[in-house]
């Protein structure tokens, strides 16, 4: 009896001191919040985006303190709000394209353009490596911020994402994991761990990072484990969601098959003269080359069991015309031994558990089918595609519009109200100027991509995928647009637009930048000024809006108050302190 009350005392003070410790390091602010979302600093009436939520998922720390702030809104949901959330990994996010130039944003405009809610609001809480995990333990957080639909666009991370089939653990384990990184105490364990593995691989994409060398040859027993990990994650939010009447948007992972090759094929480099011989007939329609290579594949053994011949396979069909189904290149994207595209048993485990489950909160899109029905087989490729998953411009548009038309079911719009949000996604240069999407972000997007072929596993792939930009772009032909650092190349084109007087260019490019950056100051500086100079009244709005986002910066104030000043008004000045507080030098 003695030695169980003692076992019981020393537990209890083991946890008072790790309850005492782990209050200690909050308040020294040791590790992180892992709240999705935070309250302004100076504009406590809004919801920012919380930097340090990611830390949580990442293996290792890395520096955010430069991404930009892409989502705001108020704290308070008023009456008449349509408020979603959109959940997943890069494709979700909208990469290589900034958040608010991607489907999400699109989709917002849409629904605003039906004139049926007083205020549309679609959040994005996409981010590059999240798998599955991060959808589940994100999504616990939600029901605060009162949504009214989640869209769940996830799948191809479940192999290589932040937590995922090559971190190692079970599904068990990764969730005691997560659990523990809820806590300042482990966090800092955690970070420390992470230096020493991840040492020395920092100048990597995240992608690169993520596949670190690692082959996942096509397993049905891991296959179907990874799918079923899966399924239980977004089980979790479906109950969490739809219980409380909350609508849930799942929406059917898809890629690039077309063209996109395969990233590995099992014994590429005993056949690589053989395939990198057989892709550039193929290429180039030489119909009695090709016939040649294949009689000579025939005495080849692996040659079946290769994805890239399996891929060219079914490319040949396609250029040929023989066969132009998508099944050859889905049994190749299956096949690839780097599989950062969806296999085929997570598409399966979706269907089989949308077919057991009806719920009148939980929507399925089938994607897959619904981009057949408007492009055929051949809208697996380049057109809709920017790599192997992620969107392009168009690809953006065509997923926001398959989503609001769901949305617009849910909520039984009118007749009308459809007609609208049709309208305004036909029109692609009305979306551009809607969501402030220039040329410039264009070729940044294409840019990014360019990078990231320079890099594993892209640049070990024996048949090259090949980008398609959008050949109209202007900055295509420009070579410092090549040399310049993003924020470089703007503000050499805005200052030619200046130059030239172009002030409508002008205004319309520093709008893309607040759209981008709704949260960062000095874009709302740079704005102010210009319509200073152009003698617009919204520079003064714009100049205090600045000073408060800067945490009332003394050089904000100085702008301000010169502003007031030269149009005399600097009697506003008080009137501004006594709201938001005096400058802090």
């Amino acid at each position: 009896m003695k030695k169980l009350i003692f076992n019981i005392i020393f537990i209890v003070i083991v946890v008072f001191c790790f309850f005492m410790l782990e209050i200690l390091l909050r308040v020294l602010k040791v590790g992180y919040s892992t709240e999705p979302f935070v309250l302004h600093p100076q504009l406590r009436q809004f919801y920012i985006d919380n930097k340090e939520l990611r830390l949580k998922y990442y293996p290792r720390k890395i520096d955010l303190s430069r991404d930009p702030i892409k989502n705001i809104f108020m704290a308070h949901k008023p009456e008449g709000v349509l408020r979603g959330f959109v959940i997943g990994g890069s494709a979700a996010e909208g990469f290589p394209f900034y958040s608010n130039h991607s489907f999400s944003k699109i989709l917002e405009a849409a629904l605003s353009e039906s004139g049926k809610f007083k205020k549309v609001e679609v959040i994005n809480l996409g981010f590059s490596a999240m798998s599955s995990y991060y959808v589940a333990d994100v999504s616990k957080k939600l029901l605060k911020y009162k949504p009214d639909f989640v869209v769940i666009y996830s799948g191809h991370n479940e192999y290589y994402g932040t937590i995922s089939a090559t971190t190692g653990g079970g599904h068990l384990t990764k969730k005691i994991y997560l659990a523990l990184k809820e806590l300042r105490f482990f966090q800092l364990i955690f970070e420390i761990l992470g230096r020493s593995q991840w040492k020395g691989i920092y100048s990597r994409t995240m992608m690169a990072e993520q596949f670190n060398n690692r082959v996942l040859p096509f397993n049905e027993k891991l296959d179907n484990y990874v799918a079923k990990c899966y399924i239980k994650n977004i089980d979790k939010v479906i109950k969490k969601f739809t219980s409380k009447g909350i609508h849930v948007i799942w929406v059917e992972p898809v890629c690039n098959l077309i063209d996109m090759p395969p990233f590995k094929g099992k014994n590429d480099n005993k056949l690589s003269n053989y395939i990198v011989s057989y892709y550039n007939a193929i290429i180039l329609k030489k119909k009695g080359e090709v016939e040649k290579i294949e009689k000579e594949l025939k005495g080849l053994s692996g040659v079946s069991e290769n994805a890239n011949f399996i891929y060219l396979n079914a490319l040949k069909d396609y250029y040929f015309g023989d066969n132009a189904k998508l099944d050859g290149f889905i049994e190749a994207k299956d096949k690839d031994l780097v599989p950062f595209r969806v296999r085929t048993p997570i598409v399966e485990a979706i269907k089989n558990y949308m077919n057991s489950h009806k719920n009148q909160y939980l929507h399925y899109i089938p994607l897959q089918s619904r981009i057949e029905k408007n492009f055929g087989s051949g809208g697996f490729g380049n057109n809709i595609f920017i790599d192997h998953l992620h969107f392009n411009f168009k690809g953006h548009i065509l997923m926001a519009g398959i989503i609001a038309q769901e949305i617009a079911n849910i909520y039984g719009f009118g007749e009308n109200e459809r007609k609208k949000v049709i309208e305004f996604l036909m029109d692609e240069n009305r979306i551009r100027e809607k969501i402030y999407f220039t040329p410039l972000n264009d070729f940044v997007a294409y840019r990014s991509i360019l990078l990231l072929s320079k890099q594993i596993p892209y640049s070990d792939m024996l048949i090259k995928f090949v980008p398609s930009p959008d050949l109209r772009n202007p900055f295509l032909t420009n070579k410092d647009a090549y040399i310049l650092s993003e924020e470089e190349l703007f503000n050499k084109v805005l200052n030619e637009f200046i130059e030239k007087k172009d002030f409508e260019k002008a205004l319309f490019y520093l709008n893309s930048v607040l759209a981008i950056y709704p949260g960062e100051a000095r874009n709302y500086l740079a704005m102010a000024d210009l319509q200073s100079m152009l003698n617009q009244e919204e520079a003064f709005y714009n100049y205090v809006l600045a000073y408060v986002l800067s945490g009332r910066k003394y050089e904000y104030y100085k702008k301000l108050e010169n502003y007031l000043i030269s149009r005399h008004q600097d009697v506003m000045l008080n009137k501004i302190i006594s709201m938001y507080g005096k400058p802090v030098k």
